[in-house]
């Protein structure tokens, strides 16, 4: 079988077209008889519409417009739904002060240099640590002591080394100057 082949384009036969009014014919026919038959054989017409009579209250019952609006029942009002919800917590107070991550405080030792380490010879000089004039940005034996006896006088473990804890305290209002 062949599916690419074209459409048959020959005109219709006489008979075909026959075959086809008379069952269109039979459809009409099956419906009219349905119709005619369902409504017990009376003809279908258009249908009148039956007289609606409004209902009037008994006289001399309502008088005015005022008597009858008191005879209204009003609507009630909704019931409220009432939906339980959890109770309100406390909403946090943010704070604005910064703390450095441990991971963001480089350890500073023996032979480093930079600004992070004269910033902290600035500081070990203003708590009385190290001499004025020794804060030149090269962590030195000198700075190494200094470090040492700060983190001793401050209970800190003492290895000479500034570490997140070391540096924490150090740039804190909590750190104790030199006896």
């Amino acid at each position: 079988m062949q599916y690419n082949q074209p459409p048959d384009r020959r005109p219709m036969s006489a008979a075909n077209k026959l075959l086809i009014v008379i069952v269109v014919l039979l459809i009409f026919t099956a419906g009219f008889l349905s119709i005619m038959l369902g409504r017990g054989g009376q003809p279908v017409g258009p249908v009148a519409p039956t007289p609606v009579q409004p209902s009037l209250p008994p006289q001399g019952q309502l008088n005015t417009i005022d008597e009858a609006l008191d005879n209204i029942t009003p609507t009630p009002p909704p019931t409220p739904v009432v939906m339980a919800t959890a109770p309100p917590t406390e909403t946090p107070v943010p704070n604005f002060e910064m703390t450095p991550a441990p991971t963001d405080i480089p350890t500073l030792k023996l032979n480093s240099a930079g600004d992070q380490v004269r910033r902290m010879q600035d500081r070990l000089v203003q708590l009385g640590y190290l001499r004025d004039g020794a804060n030149d940005g090269q962590f030195g034996k000198g700075t190494q002591n200094a470090v040492r006896s700060f983190q001793e006088v401050n209970g800190l473990s003492v290895d000479g080394a500034a570490g997140a804890k070391t540096l924490t305290l150090l740039y804190s209002d909590d750190a104790k100057p030199k006896p």
